[in-house]
């Protein structure tokens, strides 16, 4: 495949909507809904607000070089896994019995995510660089935190399918249209590891839907109140 972005204005455009979406619901999260559920995910859709402008600006500002892929390596072994580790982190929080463990949580995945990241940053520098691989960082090393990010997409999309049924936290259209779009999001995350140009417009043409999807449902729908609030 060509060296990336393959299709550029057509990444752009799917990038910059991933960033305002999740930008966008971050701030209304951290600013209007006091719950550490809604707090957490706030802090979650932030951080992947951070990472596509980081893909951004990277992309498209600055030629291939070995720091921009050392950026890119802390971008997706840091700011990614971070960003999960605040969704999931909102679940564990949800769930009464399971609140006091929040903290330990948040020690363990914080130690795991910096072990990660030295690790990978210790086999990127053991590898010839390579501008023209469809990511400069190469997808084969950033694998483990991009898995994480499509179980989470998965594990919080099952949530939202919960809440769809059996729980009064989300009204019920509002958790289906979640829940659809978070796994599609998931399947959009293997963007990564395309090789072939239908893989790759496939997967980014996906992603952006499921933002919008998200949007939408985050926006359209008056907030609620959860009997979960402290």
């Amino acid at each position: 495949m060509s060296p990336y972005p393959p299709f550029p204005l057509f990444t752009f455009i799917g990038f910059a909507i991933h960033a305002l979406v999740f930008y966008a619901i971050g701030i209304r999260f951290l600013k209007r809904w006091n719950d550490k559920t809604f707090f957490l995910m706030g802090v979650g859709s932030f951080l992947d607000g951070v990472n596509f402008t980081i893909i951004l600006v990277l992309f498209f500002l600055f030629p291939n070089s070995l720091a921009k892929s050392n950026i890119f390596l802390f971008n997706a072994s840091i700011i990614v896994p971070f960003a999960v580790l605040s969704f999931v982190g909102a679940l564990v929080y949800f769930w009464e019995h399971s609140r006091k463990f929040l903290p330990l949580y948040f020690i363990i995945g914080s130690v795991l995510n910096i072990y990660l990241f030295i690790s990978t940053l210790e086999q990127f520098r053991a590898v010839p660089f390579e501008a023209s691989y469809v990511h400069p960082a190469f997808p084969a090393l950033i694998g483990q935190s991009q898995s994480a990010g499509i179980i989470s997409s998965v594990v919080i999309g099952l949530f939202f399918f919960y809440n769809a049924f059996l729980s009064t936290l989300f009204i019920k259209r509002r958790a289906l249209i979640l829940g659809f779009a978070c796994i599609l999001e998931a399947i959009s995350t293997v963007y990564w590891t395309s090789s072939t140009p239908g893989v790759y417009i496939f997967t980014h043409t996906v992603g952006p839907i499921a933002s919008l999807m998200i949007a939408y449902a985050i926006f359209a729908y008056a907030i609620p109140h959860s009997e979960k609030a402290t």
